[in-house]
């Protein structure tokens, strides 16, 4: 049994790029990227708060630090399983469930920036970067993006503009898709996510 997927392109039959295709597109990868990050949450339930992503990829890509995780996790394992029966998770699958969340929030974020300046009528650059691509959107529509940014107002996250939130997730897109190349990265998917909300809205079903 083979595991082929096949995907009826959601631009219609004729493969260009529309906005109504890229926001389908967006939207199913901002889902996607919501359905890891729950299932991570509940995953990681058993981690110190403090642990972070970027801990746990220098703790992945280092050979001291898989020790040091075998040894940790193997006397989780056996206490969680006399306590609850359950297992720990395992290090591999953590980094991978949120590098999947992270590339597919930043690939929406990516889509729905050129969606916008697609129907704003503005050529963009083959580029992934968010901060260079909000850049050349009209003002009036940064203006009213950022509005819907700032009135989302909770959680509060470390950027505090929707300028900034693209500025920091610039370049995540091709750094998490390529992790393996660099020994830690940095991303805040919910900075991405509201500001994904803030520049969707609006914009064709």
């Amino acid at each position: 049994m083979t595991n082929l997927h096949t995907v009826v392109a959601t631009g219609g039959g004729k493969q260009t790029f529309t906005v109504e295709g890229a926001m389908k597109s967006a939207r199913s990868f901002h889902h996607a990227a919501g359905e890891l990050e729950a299932l991570q949450r509940r995953k990681q339930s058993i981690l110190p708060r403090r642990v972070t992503l970027s801990c746990l990829v220098i703790v992945n890509k280092t050979s001291i630090g898989r020790r040091l995780y075998w040894l940790v996790s193997n006397g989780l394992h056996f206490g969680r399983h006399l306590l609850f029966g359950t297992n720990p998770p395992n290090l591999d699958q953590i980094v991978g469930r949120a590098a999947g969340a992270v590339v597919l929030e930043a690939l929406a974020l990516e889509i729905v920036l050129k969606a916008r300046l697609l129907r704003a009528g503005i050529t963009f650059p083959p580029a992934h970067d968010h901060s260079v691509l909000y850049g050349l959107l009209p003002d009036t529509e940064k203006q009213e993006a950022e509005r819907r940014y700032q009135s989302a107002g909770w959680p509060p996250l470390r950027a505090t503009t929707l300028a900034e939130a693209l500025s920091a997730s610039a370049n995540v897109f091709v750094e998490w898709r390529y992790m393996h190349e660099h020994f830690s990265v940095q991303a805040s998917t919910g900075e991405m996510r509201r500001a994904y909300a803030a520049l969707a809205d609006g914009m064709p079903e």
